[in-house]
């Protein structure tokens, strides 16, 4: 069966978790929570990245301030081994 044009997926927070879990990416995540209020609500849930190697780089890297920083690191959760920021601005200190 085909897709309607127009069709959406709609996940409940299990399955978004699920699948949150396994998209790489900082900035499809973070993209994916400004979809619905399902992806938001679950990117708020601590630890639910799962990540033990995060990489920040590009717009991501670009727009990091200490807020939003810590808040990357609640989302990572306790298994992150190894973090690389590149190319953050100025007045970026890391001080989680």
């Amino acid at each position: 069966m085909a897709l309607q044009h127009g069709a959406s997926f709609v996940p409940d927070e299990y399955l978004a978790t699920l699948v949150l879990r396994h998209v790489g990416a900082v900035r499809d995540r973070l993209a994916l929570e400004c979809v619905s209020r399902v992806w938001r609500a679950v990117g708020q849930i601590p630890g639910v990245w799962q990540s033990q190697d995060l990489t920040l780089s590009g717009d991501v890297a670009a727009r990091l301030t200490d807020a939003r920083f810590r808040q990357v690191l609640r989302r990572v959760g306790p298994n992150l081994r190894s973090m690389v920021v590149n190319d953050a601005p100025a007045a970026f200190t890391g001080e989680g």
